[in-house]
């Protein structure tokens, strides 16, 4: 009787700690709050792609952390906002960056990681030579009043 308990009482752990986790691709219910961790993904692509340095920050808490795709680490919005408005102007311009997000996983109610994929094309060389990188990505992602931001975002080639 103890081991069937115990068996049951070990498969609800379980299940409830799977509840919070969902992989793309699998035919899951998405919750309200994994929608929104991917939306800020997609948003931080769209940002990426019009090179709208402003936009990419905003998407950051304020004390954000970024590892940028050329290894550049900041850890402020107005940072990102600086660092990012300097490569758009320079080696990114017109560069195109597309992410795949593979898993979300909350660990808490309102945080959650985004891991995935990236490629990043078009980066400038020099002497008109362009390159592309691929690599991961994961985001950490805090829900705060209501708004779901980028507390730390490290975006890292192979």
């Amino acid at each position: 009787m103890h081991k069937i308990a115990l068996t049951m009482l070990i498969t609800l752990a379980a299940f409830a700690a799977g509840l919070r986790f969902v992989r793309a691709g699998q035919p899951q219910e998405a919750t309200a709050d994994n929608k929104a961790v991917l939306e800020v993904v997609q948003r931080f692509d769209t940002a990426w792609n019009r090179a709208d340095a402003e936009a990419v920050a905003a998407l950051f808490a304020p004390d954000g952390e970024f590892v940028s795709p050329s290894g550049a680490i900041t850890s402020a919005r107005a940072e990102i906002q600086s660092l990012l408005a300097g490569e758009f102007q320079d080696r990114l311009q017109g560069t195109t960056l597309t992410t795949k997000v593979h898993a979300t996983k909350f660990i808490k109610r309102d945080a959650a990681l985004a891991k995935g994929t990236f490629t990043h094309k078009g980066i400038h060389l020099f002497l008109g030579l362009e390159t592309s990188v691929s690599g991961a990505f994961i985001f950490r992602i805090q829900e705060t009043d209501g708004r779901w931001m980028i507390e730390k975002g490290y975006i890292l080639r192979n």
